[in-house]
């Protein structure tokens, strides 16, 4: 039987580590990033154009504002959920 050292239990867990225990079972963790799926045909087209327009760098750190809209529609649309003012 492996036994932990002593010195390792007394670290404290980080705070990703914290949150991905406090998670539920259907959550789903994107931080490994290595799906279970195969990637769908309409994505592997749109990554390729991506690529091809030279989208290869890091997003913005507030995201791009046509997906922020994007989802807020989707809130709205589908989960009744209203923007605030």
């Amino acid at each position: 039987m492996v036994e932990i050292a002593n010195r390792v239990k007394s670290i404290d867990l980080s705070q990703v580590r914290k949150m991905f225990e406090a998670a539920g079972e259907d959550s789903i963790n994107l931080g490994i990033g290595e799906p279970d799926f195969d990637i769908p045909e309409n994505v592997k087209l749109a990554i390729k154009q991506a690529l091809d327009d030279g989208e290869t760098h890091y997003t913005p750190n507030n995201g791009y504002i046509e997906l922020r809209e994007a989802i807020v529609d989707k809130f709205e649309r589908d989960n009744n959920i209203k923007k605030r003012c």
